[in-house]
């Protein structure tokens, strides 16, 4: 049984985070709570950008290691994020394979925009611990990471996605890994709340059902 069982947790924690997080850490996790503390209801909102969790009356909120503020306990739930450099096969076929960073400034990307700040992602490279950011031409642009994916499984371009949100398709050969060696990493996902509320005996089962 998970710990706080013996209270009988019962009640709502509502949850805040980033679809990628929603849907391949939290997701996954939620039904051995729902076993264990059934009077546990969980209210998943799910949005990319930083929300002030006290002001919109989460219990907590899921989003990577940077940017977390310091008043917050936070909970490293996952391992570090691999990203992966992806395109469907017939973009390929029409437009050839990159090989370096600079050969996307003769392709399409699929690119970012930020929820909170409104602001174009700049595409991170990473080889050999060496880091460098670049603007990269698009020609799609979407706020959510879902529509990336389907983005370039539609051919529309060069995209960088969580490695997780790819696998199932890189096995089927709907999308091929490009730029292999340069993909960065991501933070490792953490659950945070605020330090100065009594966590309730629902949110304790929660936050015991997604610890790593």
């Amino acid at each position: 049984m998970l710990d706080g069982a013996r209270e009988h947790p019962a009640g709502r924690v509502r949850v805040n985070a980033h679809r990628p997080a929603a849907v391949h850490l939290i997701m996954p996790r939620l039904p051995a709570l729902a076993r264990d503390c059934p009077d546990v209801l969980v209210e998943l909102v799910v949005n990319d950008g930083f929300v002030d969790i006290v002001a919109e009356r989460f219990d907590c909120g899921v989003r990577h290691a940077q940017g977390l503020q310091g008043d917050m306990i936070s909970v490293r739930i996952s391992d570090p994020v691999p990203l992966i450099f992806v395109a469907s096969p017939h973009y390929l076929a029409d437009h050839g394979r990159p090989e370096h960073p600079d050969d996307l400034a003769q392709h399409r990307c699929v690119s970012y925009r930020h929820a909170s700040s409104g602001a174009l992602h700049r595409w991170e490279f990473d080889q050999n611990g060496i880091t460098s950011e670049r603007a990269v031409p698009h020609n799609f642009v979407t706020n959510d990471v879902d529509v990336m994916r389907d983005a370039a499984l539609a051919g529309l371009g060069v995209a960088c996605l969580i490695k997780a949100q790819a696998s199932h398709h890189l096995m089927a050969g709907d999308l091929i890994e490009v730029l292999s060696g340069w993909a960065p990493t991501l933070p490792p996902n953490h659950l945070y709340y605020p330090n100065r509320r009594q966590p309730t005996a629902a949110f304790r089962a929660f936050l015991a059902a997604m610890r790593l």
